[in-house]
């Protein structure tokens, strides 16, 4: 991980890289990020994890307009810690009211 966030660089505004991996569905591939490598997160890195994994999907995937999601313990919104339930809601922001900066 730290030789990839010196060799690869990073996205402005992400402070941590995520473990990627893509995956096949029945209809499109999937991607899911930070598989073990961060311990503990904020809702911030949770926030730019969905970032990261947005632009992969576009990049590499050639997926238009990908869906963001965040998964969680269950449907529920109160469930889930914190950090999990307080980047639920920075991810429902309007697009146009959710940008890196603002993490």
């Amino acid at each position: 991980m730290a030789m990839g966030k010196i060799f690869l660089k990073m996205i402005d505004g992400i402070d941590r890289p995520a473990i990627v991996s893509p995956f096949p569905t029945k209809t499109k591939p999937c991607v899911m990020l930070d598989l073990g490598a961060n311990v503990v997160c904020d809702e911030h890195h949770l926030c730019q994890f969905a970032v990261m994994g947005k632009v992969y999907a576009q990049e590499f995937l050639d997926i238009k307009k990908p869906t963001v999601g965040l998964l969680n313990v269950g449907e529920e919104e109160q469930k889930g810690n914190d950090a999990i339930q307080n980047a639920a809601q920075l991810l429902k922001r309007p697009r146009k009211h959710f940008a890196l900066k603002d993490l």
